[in-house]
C-alpha cells in the first residue's frame, strides 16, 4: 500500500451499531499515526445496511458486519439463518477483504419474561455461538464485542444489546479497532507497525483512563467556545 493510500472499510451493520464502528476507524487511523509520525493514515469508511454487500470500483480491505438485524422481529427456524449468513459470508470471502463479524452483547433491559427479554437474550446467545460456529468454519474474524463490553458490565456502560450511550459506544469501537490490529491489515500496515499501535490502542484496563481524557477534552473546547 502507497504512503497515502486510505485504508477502505465498508461496515454493513444496524443504525445502532454504525456510531461505534465510526469510532473504530477513528481509533485504528489515530493508532497508527501515532507510532508513524511522518505520515497519517487515512480511512475511508462506507456504511450499508446489515447483509449488503459492497460497491464501487476499489474493493475494500475491511469488511466489518454484524447479526444484530437478526435480534428483533419474527421467529425464524435457526437452520434458515445459518444458511443465509452462511450464503452472505460465502460471498464476502470472494473477494480480497478480510471479513470480521461483530458479536452482540447478550444484555436487554430488564429480565422479565412479560417483556419478552427472555427470548430477547435466547437468540443474541444463539446468534453469538453461530458467530464462533461460522469464524471456524469459514475463517471470518471476530470483533467480540460481548466479551469485551460484558467485562465492564451492562450498568456501568449504561447500555444494552444496541450499543446505546458514549461509554458503550467507545468502547465496542476500540474492540474493533484492537481486533482490526491483531488479524486484519498484514498487507496494508507492516506487523511491526501493527504492534507498536496496538500497544499505542491500549488494552482493556487503559480504556476508562481514555474516556476520562476524552471527556476533559470535550470540557475544555467547551470552555473554550
Amino acid at each position: 500500500m502507497t504512503s497515502n493510500e486510505p485504508i477502505r472499510i465498508f461496515a454493513a451493520v444496524e443504525q445502532s451499531e454504525r456510531r461505534a464502528i465510526a469510532i473504530g476507524a477513528e481509533l485504528l487511523s489515530r493508532s497508527i499515526a501515532g507510532v508513524r509520525p511522518d505520515r497519517s493514515q487515512p480511512i475511508n469508511l462506507a456504511i450499508g445496511h446489515p447483509r449488503h454487500e459492497p460497491g464501487g470500483d476499489s474493493p475494500p480491505h475491511i469488511i466489518v458486519t454484524s447479526m444484530l438485524c437478526e435480534v428483533e422481529g419474527a421467529f425464524e427456524d435457526e437452520a434458515l439463518i445459518r444458511e443465509r449468513w452462511s450464503d452472505y459470508f460465502d460471498k464476502l470471502l470472494q473477494g480480497p477483504a478480510e471479513v470480521f463479524l461483530c458479536t452482540i452483547f447478550r444484555h436487554a433491559p430488564g429480565r422479565e419474561p412479560a417483556a419478552g427479554n427472555d427470548e430477547t437474550l435466547h437468540r443474541i446467545r444463539k446468534l453469538n455461538l453461530l458467530a464462533v460456529e461460522l469464524s471456524h468454519r469459514l475463517g471470518i474474524r471476530i470483533a467480540d464485542f460481548n466479551r469485551v463490553l460484558a467485562h465492564f458490565g451492562a450498568r456501568q456502560l449504561a447500555t444494552d444489546y444496541r450499543l446505546s450511550g458514549d461509554l458503550a459506544t467507545y468502547v465496542a469501537g476500540h474492540t474493533l479497532a484492537s481486533a482490526i490490529l491483531a488479524n486484519g491489515i498484514d498487507e496494508l500496515v507492516e506487523p511491526q507497525l501493527q504492534e507498536q499501535a496496538r500497544t499505542a490502542l491500549g488494552e482493556l484496563d487503559d480504556i476508562p483512563d481514555q474516556i476520562r481524557k476524552l471527556a476533559r477534552q470535550a470540557r475544555n473546547t467547551a470552555t473554550a467556545e
